[in-house]
């Protein structure tokens, strides 16, 4: 985020420490110093501390005069000891505010985990993945273990904020679960509700789950690194699918469980063109987990493949949503 230091609380002895708190965070790469009126601050008591206070103000303010343009960093925040809008806080709620990372909720931290940051590496632009680097990070995972429980969670990080007084620093991002075009589950619905109503960005997928996400060039490189696999004839009748197909199919667990309960007259008309052939080698799902492709893979990973798979733009508005608000 950007931060404005106002001229009243860098002029308040009590201030001091939490506005260093704040600078430290600055001075990691969380956050941008940013000197709107430069005579306000340069006679501060709060510069005159020490020697490298006032280099790092006076670095801050070049970078202010001939700011470049950046995909992070877009939210300004006002530090001051009388605010009047929003982003605009008292010191200690501040510090709390500045300090806290950026938490991205999600059905998953381990699998769902590690699709959003092989998205933010692949789709990210070079300040998304260098800030990703830093220690500690400015992004957390968190999950309550399903989408069902996500708004218990949602609403547990506003209270949380609420109560310091400071809009919570959270983006949601969860699977639709759809088995079909056009199929809508009340999970990702109550997610999208609950987000809503608490102002939290929030995206649900269009596909049935991230592993629908999992790009050709994923498969087609685990397969040349093996002669022979129990994976190699799925993958050949997974790429058999149409792209809709593809969409809703199920990764994890094949066309198991739909033999054993049944395929719905929606599901039926769907996978109507799949042969005999490809559904027996589909019966069950990715022998390693298809998610683990992202990293054992993740050389042969590309912006577009991950693009050509999605189709919709779910990915790249997902990273959009990450840097709007860190």
């Amino acid at each position: 985020m950007k931060v404005v230091i106002g001229a009243d609380a860098a002029n308040d002895d009590a201030c001091f420490l939490k506005l260093n708190t704040i600078l430290d965070k600055i001075e990691s790469g969380w956050h941008v110093w940013e000197i709107e009126e430069p005579d306000s601050l340069v006679h501060s008591s709060f510069l005159s501390q020490s020697k490298s206070l006032k280099e790092m103000y006076q670095q801050a303010a070049k970078r202010s005069v001939y700011p470049q343009s950046s995909n992070i960093h877009r939210k300004k925040v006002v530090i001051t000891l009388c605010p009047q809008a929003d982003y605009e806080f008292k010191p200690k709620v501040a510090a709390a505010y500045l300090t806290a990372p950026l938490t991205v909720i999600m059905e998953n931290r381990n699998t769902d985990g590690q699709f959003f940051d092989s998205l933010c590496q692949v789709l990210g632009p070079p300040e998304l993945i260098e800030l990703m680097q830093v220690k500690p990070p400015p992004l957390k995972h968190d999950s309550p273990g399903g989408n069902g429980e996500i708004p218990s969670l949602v609403e547990h990080y506003v209270k949380e904020a609420r109560e310091i007084g400071y809009p919570a620093r959270v983006i949601v991002f969860t699977d639709s679960d759809a088995r079909y075009p056009g199929d809508m589950h009340t999970n990702p619905e109550k997610v999208r509700e609950s987000c809503a109503n608490h102002g939290i960005p929030c995206l649900v997928l269009s596909k049935r789950t991230i592993e629908n996400y999992i790009p050709d060039e994923a498969f087609d490189s685990w397969c040349a690194k093996r002669t022979w696999e129990e994976n190699h004839p799925w993958v050949t009748s997974l790429m058999r699918l149409s792209d809709c197909q593809r969409d809703y199919f199920p990764m994890k667990n094949g066309f198991r469980k739909m033999n054993e309960n049944g395929f719905s007259r929606e599901e039926t008309l769907l996978y109507a063109t799949v042969s005999q052939a490809d559904k027996d080698a589909l019966e069950k799902g990715f022998l390693t987990g298809p998610i683990e492709l992202l990293k054992t893979e993740k050389s042969a990973l590309t912006p577009a493949g991950f693009r050509q798979r999605d189709g919709a733009g779910d990915l790249d508005r997902l990273v959009e949503m990450v840097m709007e608000n860190l």
